[in-house]
């Protein structure tokens, strides 16, 4: 059999001929690229009849003029190594064997930036079985921009079979790989097996396509992005952040699911008051989450196995033309000012009402409108599907910063707290109690109405004794006459020593529940959590230094009850008390 080498000075050579016989035709021979040497082709560049194709160096394939062909076609009995690089402006085929060497760059380009509003396609087979026919870098640079759209990329209609495999890597540098109802497969676990996506160079899932990645099954944290969106404009991706993966699944399917708003829908939804925790503050506030972001969609994340067991946090972000506009799927609520990241297990549609699954999403909240930033669910613990809810309403309208209270020079206590957001806010009564539970008025201190800028607020309380506990509050109150309460904070002025431990704050909670120590002097101590059997749910020591400790417990994973804190402190026992509901 004939053997055709294209060595580097053959280069040219071979573009001449090819441009002249208006492509590159290989009938049943073996052609060698070594490394060094460039194939240029002009045209389609067909291997046929069992024609044998090792690529070594490097193959461009342009057009002819401006839209015909540049096309890579392996035929039937067709056998393709790509050690090196492949670079097309037109479409490939692939009805033969398409394999990588064991070494060597192994990318295939498709790169039609420029040249017109026409998506490159992949035909035939690249779902990777028997370890070939597959990609293992994916290079796409194919956009032109008309007016202020980047429409074309690369379509995976056409392939035969649902899976499309990627064994190293995508690189972007444009363009949308649109998945027309497949599945592109990363079969790299290192987080950073895709690279350069962002906002129109990305993976549309098109709600019925997904994007397949292997992920590590080590013990550690990893990190993973899916950059995926819903059309040619609307770019949603999505982070994992993996802690725990105690069932050693070894892949994670995900998706993005475009939706359009189906109007008023009555009844639908209700206001809904939650805990939301602000990533910058610390501090939690009751926010009232009342719709969907409409024309938006939903995510959707699939282990390849147990979908229970696990411990991520998942983050969605929204880079998306309309979102400064972004309002619901009841239409007609005012601009969202508050958004949150909501679970599911059910199968979303307009119509669901979302709102059910809010208490089982977390605590954390987002404040910022720009929904570019992310809005998460952390601590979760199984997979299903994830949307974004808003609010245009704080219960609390305040963005507290914290709250304090401290002694000062032993005379007297400074109450004093910050806050970053205010909307409508009349002012705030500062109360006081001496069990925790029964508070009074002692001040008041006017608010600043509505601002995004940092007000700082004390009060000074000089109606205070040595050796007593002082527990403090902020009653925050609208203009409108409506109010909240904050947490609960507490300080002693010193005459002697003092050790005293509070109640769980809050009680009843479905989470988290806290104490607070103060002692005068420094102090080891143990606390014991027990169930209603007697049983230990936990046992640890603690080393208290002079001053207020907070001590803080998740019980999310307990089952409604009323579980006992026995905590010892040399020969002094303490018993309190939290009650968990579900």
């Amino acid at each position: 059999m004939k053997k055709i080498y294209a060595l580097s000075f053959l280069s040219f050579f071979l573009f001449q001929i090819t441009e002249a016989q208006d492509g590159f035709y290989i009938d049943g021979d073996d052609v060698i690229i070594e490394s060094g040497a460039t194939l240029f082709v002009e045209g389609t560049l067909t291997n046929a009849n069992g024609g044998t194709l090792n690529n070594q160096g490097t193959i461009d394939i342009d057009l002819i003029g401006s839209s015909t062909q540049g096309d890579f076609d392996n035929q039937a009995t067709g056998v393709v190594t790509n050690d090196g690089t492949l670079t097309l402006q037109g479409d490939l085929t692939n009805n033969g064997t398409f394999q990588n060497g064991a070494s060597g760059a192994r990318t295939v380009t498709f790169d039609r930036t420029g040249l017109g509003a026409t998506d490159q396609q992949v035909l035939g087979t690249m779902d990777g079985a028997g370890g070939v026919n597959n990609f293992y870098t994916l290079g796409l640079d194919n956009s032109t921009i008309i007016g202020f759209q980047e429409y074309q990329g690369l379509d995976l209609s056409s392939v035969t079979g649902s899976t499309v495999e990627v064994t190293s890597g995508i690189n972007f540098t444009s363009g949308i790989i649109k998945t027309s109802g497949k599945e592109i497969y990363v079969s790299n676990d290192d987080p950073a097996a895709i690279t350069g996506y962002g906002s129109l160079k990305y993976v549309d899932t098109d709600g019925a396509g997904t994007l397949k990645r292997e992920i590590r099954t080590i013990p550690g944290t990893h990190t993973y992005f899916w950059p995926v969106g819903g059309g040619s404009e609307k770019y949603t991706p999505a982070e994992l952040e993996i802690r725990g993966n105690t069932n050693s699944v070894s892949a994670m399917v995900g998706s993005f699911v475009p939706m359009s708003d189906v109007g008023d829908v009555p009844g639908l939804w209700e206001d809904h008051a939650v805990p939301c925790l602000a990533p910058a503050t610390n501090f939690h506030q009751w926010v009232s989450i009342n719709s969907m972001v409409r024309d938006l969609g939903h995510w959707n994340f699939t282990p390849d196995g147990a979908t229970t067991g696990w411990d991520y946090d998942m983050t969605g972000y929204v880079d998306d033309p309309t979102v400064a506009t972004l309002t619901d799927y009841n239409s007609g609520f005012a601009p969202y000012i508050i958004y949150k990241m909501i679970k599911t297990d059910q199968n979303p549609s307009p119509l669901m009402n979302w709102y059910t699954e809010i208490a089982s999403s977390g605590d954390l909240c987002s404040v910022s409108n720009d929904l570019t930033t992310g809005v998460s669910a952390t601590s979760l613990s199984d997979f299903s599907n994830f949307g974004i809810g808003g609010g245009s309403s704080i219960g609390l309208p305040v963005e507290l910063l914290y709250l304090q209270a401290d002694a000062i020079d032993n005379s007297f206590i400074k109450v004093h707290w910050a806050t970053a957001v205010e909307v409508n806010n009349a002012g705030f009564h500062v109360q006081r109690s001496l069990d925790g539970v029964n508070f009074e008025n002692i001040g008041w201190v006017d608010g600043n109405g509505s601002t995004s800028v940092q007000q700082n607020y004390f009060l000074d309380d000089h109606n205070v004794s040595a050796n007593v506990i002082y527990y403090y509050r902020l009653k925050q109150v609208d203009h409108d006459g409506s109010f909240e309460y904050t947490d609960i904070v507490q300080a002693t002025l010193n005459a002697g020593e003092i050790f005293s431990i509070s109640n769980f704050y809050p009680s009843p909670t479905e989470h988290g529940s806290s104490i607070q120590i103060t002692s005068t002097i420094d102090k080891e101590i143990n606390i014991t959590i027990y169930n209603m059997l007697g049983q230990i749910l936990s046992s640890d020591d603690y080393n208290i230094v002079q001053g207020t400790r907070e001590i803080s417990y998740d019980f999310s994973d307990l089952p409604s009850a009323t579980y006992h804190a026995i905590i010892t402190a040399g020969n002094e026992v303490y018993n309190k008390q939290v009650v968990v509901t579900r």
